[in-house]
């Protein structure tokens, strides 16, 4: 079973391919391109429980020293070499961030 295509052509249309060329001759052409980009709403959170999820991962899991790269990578559910998902995603306490979103 192939999970990926031998060429991003297989993957889109003629009509996909001309939509993505004129995006970026414009990009490209235009003075100022920044202008295109709209700015993306930060999601609003609880800093209080994240703060509250943090100490209680530390306090849970004493025995390891977390960067805050780790404790990022463990609350949003990204997988490391040293916190691998399957064992840090067990904890729903810790792997489901979209939950902290008010």
């Amino acid at each position: 079973m192939e999970v990926a295509e031998p060429s991003y052509q297989l993957c889109i249309s003629k009509v996909d391919e001309i939509i993505i060329k004129n995006k970026v001759r414009e990009y490209f052409n235009s003075p100022d391109p920044l202008k295109i980009v709209t700015e993306i709403e930060p999601k609003k959170f609880n800093e209080e429980q994240l703060v509250s999820d943090i100490h209680a991962l530390i306090c849970m899991y004493r025995d390891n020293t977390f960067t805050g790269r780790a404790v990022a990578r463990i609350l949003q559910g990204i997988q490391s070499p040293n916190y691998p998902a399957t064992i840090w995603g067990r904890n729903h306490d810790f792997s489901n961030p979209a939950k902290k979103v008010i």
